[in-house]
């Protein structure tokens, strides 16, 4: 299927405007040419937040596409707003951004953005994200084959084309054969090499839907020569980006001024140091391999959350019922006064695990209202060392082996009845199970694990410290909700965020901290005391 088949299929599957919201009027005209260039003729530019709120409240919108760059905040609002309402559940929200701030893409994320793309970003990029998501949602799915991924690029029998075609491409601009070769022979099985002889191709290659990660570029050129070719890349959105490397045999003064003010990178004059020019090239694509890098990291986190969200609507409507069916048969069937005690005891011991499981799926259920901020806390009165003197025996049992000496200590003068908060207690068990086993997993083997609960007039704070191996990058992200893919898989596989946020439901401030020269490990959780809660309600 041609190019044109495919815009006229998504023109066929998007039915509505395409609300855009990007920083300046130069990034929006570019970002709607590439829209209309694969078949996105209806096209609403907005210039603020309130304007796009407005758009959306005033009739339906096909797809929204914006730059979180720009309001962060106020975007991040808007986006919470959108998923609120049914009608708008699966419109489709696209944002670009530089990446610049993690926590911040995390929040998207989690609000259930649509698909996050890097910029500065490639218009056959644009494309294949957009055609995924109209896939996605489109009420009458095509097969993806019926798509197009991707624009085949070819070059005239005159380009020399070197390949390594999933590698970053850089391309060559000189009018000497030779030279060509040379880049050649050094480059090809390392990167997909573009190589052409005068400018005008190469802009054209550069303002193309895949232009290259890295021009390489001569000087002294007929027509155009590599000054008015920087130019008019510097002028253009879609290769304004792209890093230029002047080659050329001019070494004065002047001549390095113009291409550093023209955005060069680098300068490197002929003749060439091949092994300087590896160097040099092997820096620059440290940069184009961690942008790739970071636009997978945020591919995983939207199918991580994906993934999590189909996981939590399965355990709270299709294994839940089932399950609180077997426990229902199960108490019936202990009620039977002939079974003996075999049979008796089989039965607790199902009934519990059948329990636990169900336990487990109110904790799914919960977690899922605390972070789409729909849950509503039922406080009791929760009493805290009762908590943790269960979760203490619990704990030295699990880790025998690791022979951690586990202690709780009460602050002085104080009745173990007067420590208590106001809250669930099941969600509050649950989340100091999380940080317990955090700081005994993470706990250096043969130490001590101490559970200090200190009461004030206007506060309760409980301490749970711990001597650790870990450095101090992976104990500031402990509390996580995406850790990063550069941490140990310790880290991955045990993480405190969901105890985090549990408590923080209950109004508490819960920190992670390291004291570097004493290696001590410290989860500490802060409840300010709640005003007119009675524990004892008549």
């Amino acid at each position: 299927m041609g190019t044109s088949d495919s815009h006229m299929d998504i023109a066929k599957i998007i039915s509505g405007p395409t609300l855009v919201l990007e920083k300046d009027n130069v990034h929006s005209d570019a970002l709607c040419n590439q829209l209309r260039a694969i078949g996105i003729s209806q096209i609403t530019v907005v210039e603020s937040v309130e304007a796009l709120e407005r758009c959306v409240a005033d009739g339906p919108a096909a797809m929204i596409i914006c730059n979180i760059d720009l309001d962060s905040a106020n975007l991040l609002t808007l986006l919470k707003n959108i998923r609120s309402r049914a009608s708008h559940h699966t419109l489709p929200f696209l944002t670009l951004t530089s990446g610049t701030d993690r926590p911040l893409i995390e929040q998207f994320v989690q609000a259930k953005v649509s698909d996050i793309i890097l910029t500065p970003l490639k218009p056959d990029t644009l494309k294949t994200r957009i055609t995924r998501l109209l896939l996605a949602t489109s009420q009458s799915q095509p097969p993806l084959s019926q798509f197009e991924f991707g624009r085949l690029h070819r070059f005239s029998n005159s380009d020399l084309v070197a390949s390594n075609q999933d590698s970053p491409t850089i391309l060559v601009v000189d009018d000497v054969p030779d030279n060509l070769m040379l880049i050649t022979s050094v480059f090809r099985k390392e990167f997909h090499l573009k190589l052409v002889k005068d400018g005008e191709k190469a802009i054209r290659i550069c303002q193309s839907d895949n232009p290259p990660d890295l021009v390489l570029l001569d000087i002294m050129m007929p027509n155009l020569n590599g000054f008015d070719v920087a130019r008019i890349l510097r002028e253009h959105p879609h290769s304004e980006h792209i890093p230029i490397v002047f080659m050329t045999a001019l070494d004065d003064i002047y001549s390095r001024k113009r291409a550093m003010k023209l955005g060069a990178v680098d300068f490197i004059t002929k003749p060439i140091d091949i092994e300087m020019l590896r160097f040099r090239i092997a820096n620059l694509m440290r940069l184009v391999h961690a942008r790739r890098d970071l636009q997978k990291e945020f591919d995983q986190m939207l199918e991580l959350n994906a993934l999590k969200e189909s996981l939590e609507f399965n355990i709270r409507y299709e294994i839940r019922e089932p399950l609180l069916n077997a426990l229902h048969l199960l108490e019936e069937l202990a009620a039977d006064s002939s079974l003996n005690m075999l049979q008796k005891t089989q039965l607790s011991i199902t009934r519990k695990s059948v329990g636990d499981a169900l336990a487990l799926t109110r904790l799914a259920s919960e977690i899922y209202q605390i972070e789409t901020g729909t849950f509503v806390l039922k406080a009791g009165k929760v009493q805290l060392f009762n908590i943790f003197n269960r979760l203490s025996v619990q704990f030295k049992n699990l880790y025998a082996g690791k022979k951690l000496d586990i202690k709780l200590t009460k602050p002085q003068n104080y009745l173990y009845d007067e420590l208590f908060i106001a809250g669930d207690e099941f969600l509050c068990y649950s989340a100091f199970q999380i940080l317990t086993r955090l700081a005994c997993e993470h706990a250096a083997p043969s130490s001590c694990v101490e559970i200090v609960c200190l009461k004030y007039p206007d506060s309760i704070i409980l301490n749970i410290d711990s001597s650790t191996l870990l450095d101090i990058s992976n104990v500031l992200s402990l509390f996580d909700r995406f850790p990063s893919s550069n941490n140990n898989k310790e880290t991955h596989s045990h993480n405190g965020y969901h105890g985090k946020i549990m408590l923080e439901a209950h109004g508490a401030t819960v920190t992670v901290s390291l004291d570097e020269e004493t290696r001590l490990l410290n989860i500490s959780a802060h409840f300010p005391q709640k005003e007119g809660f009675n524990p004892y309600p008549e």
